[in-house]
């Protein structure tokens, strides 16, 4: 389920509890509690929304409101319809231009040359395509600060791109937020009313970003010793099992599935993050099913399937 949206519709056939869109309203609120700490970044730049009707994005009003203050170039927005068309608008701190689009969606040919003109996209993308979202924008060579779920972190093209250093963690990492949800388009939703919009409050919501340095999260500085009596094993793969960041062991120097919260506080100069759980050779296949999972040990046999693992190594220094 994509479970927010900059003011955008997208289809999502498999989501039951939604008529025709996956629509929820990001608050401003949330957008400015982030984006307080890009100041350096986003000054003087030509800010692209590219998932923003402008009749409803916060993220326009966002940049609307503070275009002097981070002397911008332009503020471009742009969005898709239902039925596959769009609109996109160019403000200039003065003025707003409107035009129709035949295709608005965000790798639409229509939208390669605005995307072309922009300095940084910043706004909310359907969950449901977030890997290929920040995908499209690496391969674009495009600077970007999004919004997200936390668990994204085990999608692989996320989780490599992560690896290799291309994207970060923004301020706000794995909070619950609030959204607006158009009741007219939902139903079987528990929201609560305010102001008159019903909100939805959803949680691991995170920012990812290609600017480095905004995790403010401190990095994982183990303490407990290792005893093999604290850590199961794995059956299908050679490594030690952590249920817990705080019981990483200091002094153990072989693999480790870590709970994906470790993303959050990765140390590079004490750990080496090899890949995730699901990604990695097993050295067996007999398992009750899914062998492409760990398995944790018990008695000599499988016994039960952690959630995604991140596997990392103790470096040697």
């Amino acid at each position: 389920m994509c479970w927010a949206s900059s003011g955008n519709v997208f289809i999502n056939k498999g989501e039951k509890k939604i008529k025709s869109t996956d629509e929820y309203y990001t608050l401003y609120e949330d957008i400015e509690k982030e984006l307080q700490y890009y100041r350096d970044e986003l000054l003087g730049k030509t800010i692209y929304c590219n998932c923003d009707n402008p009749k409803h994005s916060n993220f326009v009003k966002y940049f609307r409101n503070n275009f002097e203050r981070l002397e911008l170039k332009e503020l471009i927005a742009s969005y898709r319809n239902l039925d596959g068309t769009g609109g996109i608008a160019f403000y200039d701190g003065l003025n707003w231009q409107y035009g129709a689009l035949k295709n608005g969606s965000y790798d639409s040919e229509e939208l390669t040359g605005y995307l072309n003109l922009a300095d940084i996209v910043v706004t909310n993308p359907p969950y449901s395509n977030l890997s290929n979202f920040i995908n499209f924008l690496l391969d674009s060579n495009k600077d970007f600060i999004v919004m997200g779920n936390a668990t994204a972190i085990t999608i692989a093209r996320i989780f490599n791109a992560f690896k290799e250093q291309r994207i970060f963690y923004g301020h706000h990492i794995d909070r619950s937020c609030n959204f607006v949800v158009p009741m007219e388009n939902y139903r079987n939703l528990k929201t609560k009313e305010k102001n008159g919009n019903h909100h939805l409050n959803i949680g691991n919501i995170t920012w990812w970003t290609t600017f480095p340095n905004k995790n403010i999260k401190p990095p994982v500085v183990p303490s407990v010793e290792y005893d093999p009596q604290n850590y199961e094993k794995y059956f299908n793969y050679d490594a030690i099992n952590v249920n817990r960041v705080k019981d990483i062991p200091e002094d153990y120097y072989g693999e480790m599935g870590v709970p994906i919260g470790y993303a959050y506080r990765h140390n590079s100069d004490l750990f080496e993050i090899i890949n995730l759980s699901n990604k990695v050779k097993k050295t067996r296949q007999d398992v009750p099913n899914r062998p492409d999972n760990i398995w944790i040990e018990k008695d000599g046999k499988p016994w039960k399937m952690p959630y995604k693992r991140i596997i990392i190594k103790r470096r040697k220094i």
